[in-house]
């Protein structure tokens, strides 16, 4: 079921979806262990598709006391989520990360983890996520982003003090992961 919404939320949004296929194990490992490094008390997911990683990083959570927040912008995969973590707080829209931590009583957050297929967007609207990722994490908060090419690499070392590339090939497509630190 996974595979069979992805697809076809990819073709119907292939600008919002950067895959045809969920994450493969090794990138959600991965992934899961650079989040496991910044030990964060609270993990917001951007980008969570059908749930692969999100699955994941709700046992690391579970696991360590942390709070996890996860958004998705198509209606179809937010609904197959929320039926998927019942538990979990599911918003539309990562622009609002803001408003859901002030609604919170938050300021910050430790880690982020993004999927967002950031070579596909308008560079305006880059600009604006990187800006809302950077202030929207504590000082020594941590960016998890995972992107299908290095061009992004640039960018974040514009943006953060550390960035750490790793390169994921056992991936359909094969994947970079960056790891940011402020």
């Amino acid at each position: 079921m996974d595979r069979k919404l992805f697809l076809q939320t990819f073709l119907h949004s292939p600008t919002q979806v950067g895959s045809v296929v969920p994450s493969s194990s090794f990138m959600v490992r991965k992934i899961t262990d650079l989040v496991a490094r910044s030990t964060p008390s609270t993990v917001v997911e951007f980008g969570a598709g059908t749930g692969v990683i999100t699955r994941e990083l709700n046992h690391y959570c579970e696991e360590n006391q942390a709070t996890l927040m996860i958004f998705e912008k198509d209606d179809k995969l937010r609904d197959y989520l929320s039926e998927q973590f019942p538990h979990l707080p599911i918003y539309s829209d990562a622009l609002h990360l803001p408003k859901v931590l002030q609604k919170q009583g938050k300021k910050q957050v430790d880690c982020i983890v993004c999927g967002l297929p950031f070579t596909l967007f308008p560079q305006e609207l880059r600009d604006q996520f990187f800006e809302l990722i950077y202030s929207s994490l504590t000082d020594d908060g941590a960016l998890v982003m995972y992107q299908f090419s290095w061009h992004m690499r640039k960018a974040l070392k514009q943006k953060f003090g550390s960035v750490e590339l790793n390169f994921i090939p056992l991936n359909i497509p094969p994947a970079f992961v960056y790891y940011c630190k402020k």
